[in-house]
């Protein structure tokens, strides 16, 4: 049994008048109403099914693409790190050859 009263707000008052008056039984423009808001309601879920994936996808993307940029960052760090390491190492052969140099003068006089 439909409810009738629960979907004739759904309709035009003017459509469902016009409707009634053209000999069309309620229970007959009920129906059609009901089909016509289910066939509204699998279109609004596909695009909404779809849009939903697109938003995985792209989340899935940038999820990525912030994986790849933290490696990086990452890969930046230990770069420097080394980078710091080989110039601290190269001050101090630097600071040896003076020495040794210093050390030589030393023992020349």
């Amino acid at each position: 049994e439909l409810n009738i009263e629960a979907f004739q707000d759904r309709i035009d008052p003017e459509t469902w008048a016009d409707k009634l008056a053209a000999g069309e039984g309620r229970e007959r423009l009920v129906q059609r109403q009901l089909h016509e808001i289910e066939t509204e309601t699998d279109r609004e879920r596909i695009e909404l099914t779809s849009h939903i994936q697109s938003s995985r996808h792209e989340c899935a993307r940038q999820q990525n693409q912030h994986q790849a940029m933290l490696e990086l960052q990452a890969q930046l760090k230990s770069e420097q790190t080394r980078s710091a390491e080989a110039e601290a190492h190269i001050l101090d052969l630097q600071t040896h050859v003076v020495n040794t140099t210093q050390h030589a003068d030393t023992l020349a006089e």
